[in-house]
């Protein structure tokens, strides 16, 4: 999401495109990509105008976590700038980029660190991220068969996809929902790491550097102690 002042209260057919234009621009220097396009749906309100955009490139849709990484990287007055390039009635930025929707809390995120992914695979796009997903919910199908007497269809929502220079292992944040309930992540990792980490490479075809880590919601007397 994107949300920019104008400096007047109209917005036609031609500074919509312009807008995308401009964001485009910012976003193909953000990630070194020129083929980097966004895909806007404009929205209009009194004084301000938000984007609602994806990114593509070529026939990569690339994640959001990703596009929030690099812009706020490029910086605010870079962004202002590349904006104002087409559309110079661009008054303000006021959100520069955040998610679409809100990112959940550390205490409920899993972290899963894979050894190394194919050659191929491009890990900031969403079909890689669609395809983990569905892994990992295989995985921990497999992890309840093995200790739960219950069932429950759970589901895993990938929140970002991490790679550091010169690594080739991957790390993957995301959480996982019985229907609309996101787990605990106390919960969800002592559930997957019931499983072997050769049985969960099997299921996510990457082998597991760690397995699932979670990240405990600090206490006030334990947040006290670290100050």
């Amino acid at each position: 999401v994107l949300s920019i002042e104008l400096r007047r209260n109209r917005l036609d057919l031609i500074l919509k495109q312009n807008l995308a234009k401009g964001l485009s621009h910012a976003l193909q220097r953000a990630l070194n990509d020129s083929t980097a396009q966004a895909q806007v749906s404009v929205f209009h309100f009194p004084v301000n105008v938000t984007l609602g955009y994806y990114v593509t490139s070529s026939k990569t849709v690339y994640i959001p976590s990703l596009v929030v990484d690099v812009l706020n990287l490029y910086g605010f007055d870079k962004l202002l700038s590349d904006i104002r390039q087409h559309t110079p009635l661009v008054k303000a930025v006021l959100v520069a980029v955040e998610p679409w929707m809100p990112v959940p809390g550390i205490h409920l995120q899993l972290k899963t660190v894979l050894r190394f992914v194919g050659p191929t695979d491009n890990i900031y796009s969403c079909s890689f991220v669609q395809i983990l997903a569905k892994r990992l919910e295989n995985a921990f199908d497999e992890a309840q068969d093995k200790v739960l007497e219950t069932y429950n269809r759970l589901t895993v929502e990938i929140q970002s996809v991490t790679q550091e220079s010169g690594s080739a292992s991957v790390s993957v944040m995301y959480v996982v929902k019985n229907q609309d309930v996101i787990l605990n992540g106390t919960v969800s990792s002592g559930l997957l790491n019931q499983l072997t980490a050769e049985l969960v490479g099997y299921f996510l075809f990457y082998p597991p550097l760690i397995i699932a880590e979670h990240f405990p919601l600090k206490t006030t007397a334990t947040r006290m102690m670290l100050l």
